[in-house]
């Protein structure tokens, strides 16, 4: 019983792996857009 229920637990370590390389360009994109606007503003 018990390894049928551990079966059903779906994997989702590639998931979470995923979404962290993408929230981390994400970041820094957002992050270059703001000092480049910042530098676009100062000069």
């Amino acid at each position: 019983m018990r390894d049928s229920f551990e079966n059903q637990i779906p994997d989702t370590t590639a998931y979470k792996e995923w979404l962290g390389v993408v929230g981390s360009m994400m970041a820094a994109v957002a992050i270059c857009a703001v000092l480049f606007a910042g530098g676009i503003i100062l000069m």
